[in-house]
């Protein structure tokens, strides 16, 4: 229940919002990074290849 309760604020403040343009679509990409990060951590649910784009930029970054 705390969860659907913090997913709907986040909500709510992108329909409150007053901001357009540029602003806004920052607005909507921290609200929906917030929203993903709880569902993973809360819920273990994961976007479709999740695993496979974290492990690409890791071995990306780790190579020699």
């Amino acid at each position: 229940m705390e969860i659907a309760k913090s997913i709907n604020i986040d909500i709510d403040g992108i329909n409150n919002s007053t901001q357009s343009g540029k602003e806004m679509l920052g607005l909507l990409r921290k609200k929906q990074t917030k929203i993903v990060k709880i569902l993973e951590k809360e819920l273990k649910l994961v976007s479709i290849n999740h695993y496979r784009k974290m492990w690409l930029a890791l071995g990306m970054s780790s190579s020699i």
